[in-house]
Formats: C-alpha cells, structure tokens, sequence
C-alpha cells in the first residue's frame, strides 16, 4: 500500500541505528528513488545519498524524528504533510509530494509549511 511506503520512510528519519533507517528505507523505496527539499541544493539520487542525509539529521538533533500526518493520493501521485519533532516539541510541518511505482516511493520532493497562508 502506498500510505505504507510513505509511513515507511518517513518513520526512518527517527531511527536511532543505522541499519534500522537503511532497513527501513529499503523497504519503502524503489530502485531509482530520488529525493530534495528546501535543505539541499539539489536533486539527491539513490539510496546511499538519501541515508547519508538522514545521517546528518540525526547527527544535528539527536532524537529528533518525523510523523506522517495526513496523505492524500491519486493516479500514483501522493501529497504528504510530515511533522518533525526534537525534544517531544513539534519543530516544524512540512509537506511532500511523492511519485510513486509499484506501492514503493520512486521520488519525493519536500517544501516547509503547507502552502496554506498563516
């Protein structure tokens, strides 16, 4: 299921253990998987890349982790509001839009906020 996949992922972010994250990802994942966000200056490609960056993440705020919220879905598209937490606090909310092959997450590509005015 895609909300699966996406759950998936996202859940690695606050994993403590590096082969748990790569466990984890590997699962959600397909074989051509490309991710960004605001946080990086580009498209990031492939698996190691991507663990690399959860690496730094978890190096930078030890114990911080990320919750999917809400997805909404359509024709092998998904949308995804994601909270992060450091210290049990909500830091930031942002949100994701996914492509997706075969229930597994091909590319995601990451914005802070919602898009909604505050």
């Amino acid at each position: 299921m895609t909300t699966d996949s996406l759950r998936m992922l996202f859940s690695a972010w606050g994993q403590p253990e590096p082969d748990d994250r790569a466990a984890t990802t590997d699962a959600a994942i397909d074989t051509g998987f490309e991710y960004t966000d605001p946080s990086l200056p580009g498209i990031m490609a492939g698996r190691e890349a991507y663990l690399a960056h959860l690496d730094q993440f978890g190096a930078a705020m030890p114990g911080a982790s990320a919750e999917v919220i809400d997805i909404s879905e359509t024709n092998g598209f998904a949308r995804v509001t994601v909270d992060f937490f450091a210290g049990g606090k909500a830091m930031m909310r942002g949100q994701y839009f996914a492509e997706m092959s075969d229930g597994k997450v091909r590319r995601i590509v990451g914005f802070t906020g919602t898009g909604t005015p505050e």
